[in-house]
């Protein structure tokens, strides 16, 4: 038994954050079935097909253009007949209206709705208009400028991390307004709303106290952190790269005795080390350089936090990660076999290595669309005729 057993979910959305979202939901058990655009499905199928893979493993296709009145009619059956749980939505500001899948069009065929759409920006918010994605949140809550070398440009984090917050915290919102909705004798929805700014927004918040506070903008520091030093990424002799971060003095004593530093005991408190970073990474820097990435990381493995930066392929291939089934291999659309990512949960109190048995598909356009109509009580001609007129 999974949490979410028994739980509908009808999607529309694409490329990453409301896939993401549903991907989760569907993780913990619900039924997920995905909208899309017929013929051409989410963009990221030809986009990034390896981003599709990952966040649209198990749910069901239907392909409908809501762009005519009889697939917006189709579309409303299905929230009715199915008794649907859940509507995600990820579309741009005026789509929804425009298409006949705002919450207030779908709650009256459905009360008991809890309907999430996902924006770049509140609906409150003067941007609200303004096309958004990732990068765009990324920008306007600061992030970019934390992100970065001191001496070089602010840069855009290397994954999709406003976009898999935001799905992230949209599930909990979801789940909220399920625990909620069971609790009510009248048994009705609700409208969730997700902003990417906001997310990303709250994520900085560790920073804009400290600006509330101190009244100093935070500097880029690359690798390094301005409440620790040495925190740094540090070269090795064999050319490769190792994160070594002191926490404490405790540690950093530790540290200096395994590296051999001679340096003055005013080193030995953090505020002193901050204040003089530059010599005190200098002089990590100078006795690293005299060992090799292994070498170093068996020294200090056991008494100081560190880390070999790994490449993509390195993880890749992380016997470990497999065998705890977090890469797995699934057969999939687009060239026969490939890996994906599992989320990491365990709904069901067993590891993902345990649940390799399930089916990890991601659909094709329009896979599902004669069961789940069928299921609403269309009749085969029906379905055919819908399909030769263009509407799935």
């Amino acid at each position: 038994m999974f949490p979410l057993d028994g739980i509908t979910v009808v999607e529309v959305s694409s490329l990453v954050a409301g896939p993401a979202m549903g991907s989760l939901l569907g993780e913990l058990g619900a039924d997920v079935i995905k909208i899309e655009q017929p013929g051409i499905g989410d963009p990221s199928r030809t986009v990034s097909p390896w981003g599709f893979l990952n966040y649209n493993l198990g749910k069901k296709s239907l392909s409908l253009n809501l762009k005519t009145k009889a697939g917006q009619e189709i579309l409303h059956r299905l929230i009715a007949r199915k008794k649907v749980d859940v509507f995600l939505e990820n579309m741009g500001p005026d789509v929804s209206s425009r298409l006949g899948f705002s919450y207030d069009s779908l709650r009256r065929f459905n009360p008991g709705l809890i309907y999430c759409s996902i924006k770049g920006f509140s609906s409150k918010s003067r941007y609200y208009e303004k096309p958004a994605f990732d990068a765009v949140a990324q920008a306007l809550s600061g992030m970019m400028s934390l992100t970065g070398n001191s001496n070089g440009e602010p840069v855009r984090v290397g994954n999709p991390s406003v976009d898999l917050g935001a799905a992230a915290y949209g599930a909990i919102q979801v789940l909220c307004g399920i625990l909620e909705r069971n609790k009510l004798k009248k048994k009705l929805g609700k409208f969730v709303e997700i902003s990417l700014l906001d997310m990303a927004v709250y994520w900085n918040g560790y920073w804009l106290t400290y600006f509330g506070m101190t009244g100093k903008l935070p500097k880029r520091l690359g690798s390094g952190h301005a409440g620790y030093s040495p925190h740094k990424v540090f070269k090795t002799r064999d050319d490769q790269r190792v994160l070594i971060a002191t926490l404490s003095d405790q540690q950093w004593k530790k540290l200096s005795s395994i590296l051999d530093l001679k340096l003055d005991p005013s080193y030995d408190e953090m505020n002193y080390r901050i204040s003089h970073r530059v010599e005190t990474e200098g002089a990590v820097q100078e006795a690293v350089l005299k060992l090799d990435r292994d070498e170093l990381l068996e020294k200090l493995s056991s008494s100081v936090p560190c880390a070999e930066v790994r490449s993509i392929d390195e993880v890749y291939n992380d016997v470990e990660l497999r065998n705890l089934g977090v890469l797995m291999e699934t057969h999939n659309l687009f060239d026969g076999k490939n890996d994906v990512v599992r989320v990491a949960l365990s709904p069901n109190g067993v590891a993902n290595k345990a649940r390799k048995k399930i089916t990890l598909l991601a659909p094709k356009v329009g896979q599902d669309n004669e069961s789940i109509l069928k299921s609403i009580g269309y009749k085969k001609d029906e379905i055919r005729s819908f399909s030769q007129s263009g509407y799935l």
